[in-house]
């Protein structure tokens, strides 16, 4: 005997067809979404991935930019001490961005090995 349809038996089918839903099966009663001989297939054990993915770059060890906290503790002074010469001398290792300021390590370098 075919088994009856699943959605005749749910108790709000009429509802959901009056509202213009599909009644969700219980799990037992779906239909196995894989075809058939594709469940039997072993798992490749080899993985192959293709795609234009950018080439990983590590980071540098070295930061070419440094923030003015950074660069205060590689010279060793406060870092108020290097805010205030930033905003009066106006070095040109010392880039501003709005209220942020970056400061290029090889200028910095430079500069105090002189």
């Amino acid at each position: 005997m075919p088994d009856p349809d699943p959605s005749s038996t749910l108790p709000d089918a009429p509802l959901l067809a009056f509202l213009g839903l599909k009644p969700v099966l219980p799990l037992q009663s779906r239909p196995d979404p894989a075809p058939p001989g594709l469940r039997e297939r072993p798992m490749s054990s080899s993985l192959t991935i293709t795609g234009t993915a950018a080439p990983h770059r590590p980071e540098p060890s070295v930061k070419r930019f440094l923030t003015v906290d950074e660069a205060a503790e590689l010279l060793r002074i406060n870092r108020k001490t290097l805010y205030d010469h930033v905003a009066t001398e106006s070095p040109p290792w010392a880039l501003r961005f709005g209220r942020t300021i970056r400061i290029s390590r090889d200028g910095l370098l430079r500069w105090a090995g002189r």
